[in-house]
């Protein structure tokens, strides 16, 4: 996969989230000068949704870490 730019993985995911319907995405990833990156998309959802949906997918990284 080419290397997408900031902007370019954000569109996409905002356009992922819109075929979804109801919807949050976090992503994240290690740039090839070593830095990190992350774009939020949330698509319809209510702010108490996303608090329980984000809180869930921390709870998943951080206790495989």
């Amino acid at each position: 996969m080419p290397d997408l730019s900031r902007e370019q993985v954000q569109a996409h995911s905002q356009e992922f989230a819109r075929q979804l319907g109801n919807a949050f995405i976090i992503i994240g990833w290690k740039k090839p000068d070593g830095t990190l990156d992350v774009v939020q998309t949330v698509h319809e959802m209510n702010p108490i949704e996303y608090v329980k949906a984000a809180t869930w997918a921390l709870n998943e990284v951080t206790s495989k870490l």
